[in-house]
């Protein structure tokens, strides 16, 4: 035991997750059923709580006289139609305010979240679920509502009857060994044979992998109600880890119930300090269009050739897909707004008829009320039962655009994070240290009136912002000297640049030109690739 945990001691640990397709249950039941509307019930209890404290919240801010003052003026601009410049400033006061109204009544605040976690666990021992299913439906619930508090929006409730799933967690974690013996009493996989994974015939291979999976749904009254799923594991789990999680995930896919399950496991690999690398790397990162394509980044290290970062035309072409795509889904829906605001409810099957009905009676039809509409009429099975050509002809078009968008701009920013990963190992392996150029995007987003006396910021640069996602590529680069204990710095650099040559700050050429030229030496050279330079001169200073 001792040896063991001086290994561990010494070693990292590594999070392993594997995912394998499931096909339909052999034996799910509307006990099971029932399991997944429990969840649902507890989570929209949880939002009932969320959305109390909320106003609890907001009621005891008010009582902050300076934050009830900033929040005034606030709505005023709103409400008067103020310049974007005077609603932003409003906005932005606001936040500082509310800031330090937090820090006065931190204790109030305090207090109503020990409430409030009070009321969640008494919420939770009540919902009837088993320990695995609950535990789960609060983890992400509380996650999903810190994602919403930051960004300021609101949490939605489930209507039954839709995606799903079922965690088994193993306390103290369990061998891969014990999950194929039939030890666990939780989870277990029926065992395939060694030639399933290294046989020659790839055909005989599929054979083998071929398998049942054993998952508890939930444990009531002291009886297990354990469902079988055929499984084909097309690999194999990793021998020397340790499974503390199993989730079973249910989702709706083209009208069809599409099932996974997820292995989470931890696992301890020894540690091997990084060679000591003796590159300074500089980084300068924008978006620039050029002929090939769209410069994301540059980099630079002592006398090695610049390496630019780009994202050619053929993706250019693929991002403007996704734009168009979108613009055919907006056809669609509008005329899906048309189609159910004109259709008669007397026809409609009677489980959908309150709900459309609901819909119709709208003042202001938008397109995400048309899209909550569709997914509750898939969960009845409406498009499948009604006697409708019109309808069933929109149905069909609208999943042929909305399938298409979403796989065709789920490759694209794949593809795009792909090439920012492999940038990122790039920088950072081997260096000594890695510098980035300051760039404030988020004022150079800002939107400026025309009266403004500062830099116009065209709408084309804009939309190659929005393809270029640059913040991506920061936060991959931070990640990897992170984990590489390489140090990180940034460093702004004046604007523009001086000459190299002669310091001069007078051009010939253009502000937003690539290459410059000086209007007293006629030196040229490479914006981006003299920010890197700069960035190393800076860095040699510190």
């Amino acid at each position: 035991m001792d040896e063991e945990r001086l290994a561990r001691s010494h070693g990292k640990k590594e999070i392993v997750i594997r995912q394998y397709g499931l096909l339909a249950p052999l034996d799910w039941g509307q006990d099971c059923e029932e399991e997944l509307e429990r969840m649902d019930q507890l989570w929209n209890r949880l939002v009932d709580i969320h959305e109390a404290y909320v106003i609890k919240y907001r009621c005891t801010l008010e009582n902050d006289s300076a934050f009830r003052t900033s929040r005034e003026d606030y709505e005023k601009a709103l409400h008067q139609g103020c310049s974007t410049p005077a609603t932003a400033d409003a906005q932005r006061t606001l936040a500082l305010v509310q800031k330090e109204a937090q820090k006065r009544m931190a204790s109030e605040l305090r207090e109503l979240e020990v409430r409030r976690r009070e009321e969640v666990k008494i919420a939770r021992q009540n919902s009837g679920l088993w320990w695995g299913n609950y535990n789960a439906v609060v983890k992400a619930f509380e996650y999903g509502r810190s994602a919403t508090l930051r960004a300021k929006g609101t949490l939605r409730k489930k209507e039954g009857l839709g995606p799903g799933r079922l965690t088994n967690q193993i306390q103290g974690g369990a061998s891969v060994e014990h999950l194929f013996d039939g030890t666990l009493s939780q989870v277990n996989i029926n065992p395939v044979p060694g030639e399933a994974w290294s046989d020659a015939s790839r055909g005989r291979r599929k054979r083998l992998q071929r398998t049942f999976l054993h998952a508890t749904a939930f444990v009531r009254d002291g009886q297990r109600r354990t469902v079988t799923w055929p499984i084909v594991l097309h690999r194999p789990l990793p021998p020397d880890c340790r499974i503390k999680e199993v989730v079973v995930n249910r989702r709706q896919f083209a009208g069809r119930w599409k099932w996974t399950v997820s292995f989470f496991c931890t696992r301890v690999s020894e540690f091997i300090s990084p060679a000591p690398g003796n590159r300074h790397v500089t980084v300068d990162i924008g978006w620039r269009k050029l002929e090939d394509g769209l410069r994301i980044a540059t980099y630079l290290s002592g006398s090695e050739e610049p390496v630019f970062v780009v994202l050619h035309n053929d993706f250019l072409g693929a991002y403007a897909l996704i734009g168009e795509l979108q613009a055919k889904l907006v056809t669609v829906l509008q005329e899906g707004v048309e189609i159910f605001s004109s259709l008669k409810v007397a026809e409609t099957l009677s489980n959908c008829a309150a709900r459309i009905e609901i819909f119709q009676s709208l003042t202001e039809k938008k397109h995400v009320d048309l899209i909550d509409l569709i997914r509750y009429l898939v969960k009845q099975n409406f498009f499948y039962q009604i006697n409708n050509i019109e309808i069933n002809n929109w149905h069909k078009s609208y999943n042929k655009i909305y399938l298409w968008l979403k796989n065709h701009q789920r490759k694209t920013i794949l593809r795009r994070k792909h090439l920012y990963r492999n940038t990122a190992v790039s920088i950072v392996d081997r260096a000594a240290s890695v510098t980035i150029h300051d760039v404030k995007l988020g004022e150079l987003a800002v939107r400026r009136p025309a009266e403004s006396n500062q830099a116009f910021f065209p709408q084309k640069a804009r939309y190659y912002r929005v393809v270029a996602a640059t913040s991506d590529l920061l936060r991959f680069i931070e990640q990897r000297c992170i984990k590489c204990d390489v140090p990180f710095t940034r460093i702004q650099l004046p604007t523009p640049l001086p000459c190299p040559t002669c310091g001069s700050i007078k051009r010939q050429t253009r502000a937003d030109a690539l290459v410059q030229k000086c209007l007293y030496c006629n030196a040229k050279w490479d914006q981006d690739v003299e920010a890197c330079r700069e960035l190393a001169r800076q860095r040699a200073l510190i």
